[in-house]
């Protein structure tokens, strides 16, 4: 779920370093409130392994850089 896009959420830097990323019910709330109950559902029961091979990383890598060079952030 790493690389799922509806799975990635910015974080205050509080958040993500004293509270491990804040995965407890208010975050799982706000992210209802985003995607809907039955896609949060999904997600939280997809428990599929994948092994990303390094090129599938690299080309994750490219895409979200190009994405946010043209989001100009």
């Amino acid at each position: 779920m790493r690389f799922t896009p509806d799975n990635i959420h910015k974080g205050c830097q509080n958040c993500n370093t004293r509270t491990s990323g804040d995965t407890g019910a208010k975050f799982r709330a706000d992210l209802v409130l985003r995607l809907g109950e039955d896609r949060v559902t999904e997600i939280d029961n997809d428990n599929t392994i994948y092994r990303w091979t390094i090129d599938e990383c690299r080309e994750i890598r490219n895409k979200y850089k190009t994405l946010v060079k043209e989001a100009g952030v």
